[in-house]
């Protein structure tokens, strides 16, 4: 695995890879040619909003840009060649020491990833200590490449850490429930944008790598920290906002909420998110995760065929069967008689559930066997006898009369008797 590094360079032998400055690569593997770089050198890059210096020189801003964790993590590919995933960190950097140039950052980039890295891998990345994140003297324009990844340490973010993560706040947990809805009804051509911090970004795209079934974001790419634009590569982007957007801000942010294929969360009310169905496997995802308990999760993906995890909408439709009976409703037992191992489920749920109507029921009538179809006609002609019943008064005073137990008649003979053993 090969790495690289790219800033603001000076121009001179040994502070560049091509010794000439600006904004190109810092070092590199020995043999990488400029053409390569160039390919990743795009992704490589810190933005950042207008800041105004400080009187002890420094610079003020609504965000601390310049410290963790406001990294920029992307995770992507190249092209459509196989094996050609990326990850790269930037961070902002001081401003340049001879030239004094403000926003400075420094990237540092490894590529191609190994075909056991997966975004999960990726995001675990986040706030490790292998990152280089300043220029130094001491750097070589020539890097030695990666001979073992797997003595590459992660950063903060695991099982442990995630929890935390949850606990610590409303509003991250309201982050990640959207995530996970997100990536279950996230179609081929949508794009999923959060406003918020990057931070908050990597521990939720982790999360739902840990929850959710690996092929709804094995195809994942993302970057913690862009500025706001319409169009953008990433499937997942984070648009880090100061307190006052500027006008243009404004208008990309407005037309982000106006596209139909962008799936957008904000804390911001000016800004509305995107609303989705219920969906109680995604609720229940995070009530387990906040109590740490994972294996419930496991236990259920081992419990449904492989074949229905590709879906959100069966995931859901599964955990509802199994677990919530009481939230399921019309539309569920419809769906779920198209899946045969649902089908008799389905059925004894909408029959032995009081809180079906029986016009409910007949919607599946063509689905169920004679006994049952049976019984729900006897419910048919029974409610529509009792309806007509109850509208006509005077005929209901007349069923009543004729279904009253009747008295039973007075016999003279038998009243004689009686006083006759009375008084005897």
């Amino acid at each position: 695995m090969n790495q690289a590094y790219f800033t603001f360079c000076c121009s001179g032998t040994g502070l560049s890879v091509s010794g000439i400055g600006g904004d190109c690569a810092r070092a590199a593997v020995k043999g990488t040619s400029e053409q390569e770089l160039s390919v990743y050198k795009k992704f490589c890059s810190y933005p950042q909003y207008l800041k105004c210096p400080g009187s002890d020189g420094s610079l003020n801003s609504s965000l601390f840009l310049s410290l963790e964790p406001f990294a920029k993590l992307v995770f992507s590919s190249v092209g459509t060649t196989p094996g050609r995933c990326f990850l790269a960190h930037s961070v902002y950097a001081m401003p340049d020491k001879q030239t004094h140039r403000e926003g400075n950052y420094f990237s540092h980039l490894l590529y191609p990833l190994p075909e056991s890295w997966s975004v999960r891998t990726a995001l675990e990345m986040w706030g490790s200590p292998f990152w280089v994140t300043e220029d130094s003297e001491t750097i070589s324009p020539e890097l030695p490449p990666i001979q073992d990844e797997q003595k590459i340490p992660f950063g903060i973010i695991n099982e442990k850490s995630f929890v935390e993560f949850l606990r610590s706040s409303p509003d991250r947990q309201k982050r990640f429930l959207f995530v996970l809805k997100s990536l279950m009804t996230l179609k081929p051509n949508n794009k999923i944008v959060l406003i918020g911090f990057p931070e908050d970004m990597a521990f939720c795209l982790w999360g739902a790598t840990r929850c959710l079934p690996s092929s709804m974001w094995k195809n994942l790419t993302f970057s913690t920290h862009e500025k706001p634009m319409l169009s953008f590569s990433y499937v997942a982007v984070n648009f880090p906002v100061p307190e006052k957007m500027s006008s243009q801000d404004e208008i990309i942010f407005h037309d982000l909420v106006q596209r139909q294929d962008i799936l957008l969360y904000s804390d911001n009310p000016q800004i509305p998110s995107t609303q989705f169905p219920p969906n109680h496997f995604a609720d229940d995802i995070l009530k387990n995760c906040l109590n740490g308990k994972y294996s419930a999760l496991t236990e259920f993906y081992k419990s449904i065929p492989p074949n229905m995890k590709d879906s959100g909408t069966m995931l859901n439709l599964f955990w509802l069967f199994l677990y919530r009976h009481e939230f399921i409703t019309i539309r569920d037992i419809e769906l779920a008689i198209t899946v045969p191992i649902l089908k008799e489920s389905a059925i004894k749920i909408l029959m032995d559930n009081s809180h079906f109507t029986l016009d409910e029921q007949l919607k599946i009538y063509p689905f169920l066997d004679e006994q049952k179809q049976e019984a729900i006609l006897n419910r048919l002609i029974s409610e529509k006898s009792i309806k007509q019943i109850r509208d006509n008064a005077q005929y209901s005073q007349l069923l009543v009369s004729a279904l009253s137990v009747p008295e039973e008649p007075k016999d003279p003979e038998k009243d004689r008797s009686f006083l006759h053993k009375l008084f005897r």
